[in-house]
């Protein structure tokens, strides 16, 4: 038997117990940090949470911050938290989808893109 038909021989059952044994782990995984989701696997637990939208309200550009006009209220953002912009560009009253995080004064907008 040549060399290439022994490995993929072996490469078929030896894939398919890696991959059984990744979907028992991250099953435990699931269940040890999530317990009232236990069976559903960890990789699906982690998914991204909705973006938020809001408008900015107000800029300061100088001092890179401004706040967004969100739907549980004015959120304070720093110019680090903008994506796929500068602060520079960004507007009031334009449109953004973000995501509500905690600072070190309180709640803040995170990941902060132009929509």
């Amino acid at each position: 038997m040549a060399f290439s038909s022994l490995g993929g021989l072996l490469y078929g059952p030896l894939m398919g117990a890696i991959l059984k044994l990744r979907l028992v782990f991250s099953s435990w995984l699931s269940t040890a940090f999530y317990p009232d989701r236990a069976g559903t696997l960890f990789f699906f637990v982690r998914g991204r949470s909705k973006m938020a939208q809001g408008t900015i309200k107000k800029l300061i550009a100088d001092k890179g911050f401004g706040f967004i006009e969100g739907e549980k209220g004015d959120l304070f953002f720093h110019h680090s938290a903008v994506e796929g912009a500068t602060i520079e560009t960004l507007q009031i009253g334009q449109e953004v989808s973000y995501e509500e995080g905690q600072g070190p004064k309180g709640p803040r907008a995170e990941n902060v893109r132009p929509t």
